[in-house]
């Protein structure tokens, strides 16, 4: 051993930045479950590294002191838990850690890609168009850019929505 540790990433998250309201007709406790409310409302979503290691770290009521998953746990941390029987429940936001390297993988080709192409002088704006909103709906440079659907050759790229199911088996083209 030359003191260095495996690296294990945990996942790919995003956090609502908020402070939710919690509905006094929610509650039936006192301020623990006013945290707990909060806790729900504010966890991370996401993909998560279904490595035991990666899930004992992000949330240590799912894995157990002897190394196993808390059977009948539900973790309000992130979209994981775990069935009767100490398995954890294959989820949408859960993927094995072999898919989640392949999925890594295929961003860094990706980024690799679009980099090559900007150093390439390849700088046209290709804006996306998904679930009928632009970027362009948003941007203070429109009128420097002049991208226009209405000019030859200006076409919006169509994003379409993908399954857990489409990303695990790495179908990942836009």
């Amino acid at each position: 051993d030359n003191g260095e540790k495996e690296i294990v990433p945990a996942g790919v998250f995003y956090y609502t930045i908020d402070d939710p309201m919690i509905n006094k007709e929610e509650l039936k406790g006192g301020i623990e479950e006013i945290d707990e409310q909060r806790l729900k409302k504010l966890g991370m979503r996401g993909i998560v590294n279904s490595d035991i290691r990666v899930l004992k770290n992000i949330d240590k009521m799912l894995v157990g002191t002897d190394g196993t998953f808390n059977s009948k746990y539900s973790s309000d941390i992130i979209k994981a838990s775990v069935d009767a029987s100490g398995n954890l429940k294959a989820s949408g936001d859960v993927i094995n850690p072999e898919n989640f390297e392949a999925l890594r993988n295929k961003a860094r080709e990706i980024m690799a890609d679009k980099t090559e192409q900007m150093y390439d002088g390849n700088i046209k704006a290709n804006p996306y168009k998904y679930k009928g909103k632009t970027p362009c709906d948003y941007c203070k440079f429109r009128s420097i850019c002049k991208f226009d659907v209405k000019l030859e050759g200006n076409n919006y790229k169509r994003l379409t929505e993908k399954s857990m199911e489409d990303i695990k088996d790495n179908e990942v083209d836009n």
